[in-house]
């Protein structure tokens, strides 16, 4: 089942959103867009992968690392950024955790590469 807008019909191709924005994600974002895939950067503070020419998209989320509405505030990105069906890719520990916990309600729109909370905090 692939993703579809609102009316049903087809989305545009799905790509990554990239949460957070340090050295590791400027690498992730040239791998990505080399090979053709839309990646939008999702983070909450002055980093060195917003200056990628390669972006799709900058989203800035001051409280993107704020775990009250963590799950929620990534709907509402995915509604208003028609993400269904992107792949969410952390860039550090502190954010896998927070896709953990809140991975049964993600994946509602987002393919979340993680493992549940029980799995992922062993």
């Amino acid at each position: 089942m692939g993703a579809t807008d609102g009316a049903g019909k087809p989305a545009a191709r799905p790509g990554v959103a990239v949460l957070g924005g340090d050295f590791q994600s400027l690498g992730a974002i040239r791998i990505l867009a080399a090979r053709s895939i839309p990646v939008l950067l999702v983070d909450d503070e002055p980093n060195i992968a917003r200056f990628s020419h390669r972006l799709k998209r900058r989203v800035r989320m001051p409280d993107l690392r704020e775990p009250a509405g963590f799950a929620q505030r990534l709907t509402a990105l995915a509604r208003s950024e028609r993400l269904d069906g992107w792949v969410l890719l952390p860039n550090n520990d502190e954010l896998v955790s927070l896709l953990a916990k809140n991975r049964e309600e993600l994946s509602r729109n987002f393919l979340v590469p993680v493992p549940p909370w029980p799995v992922a905090r062993k």
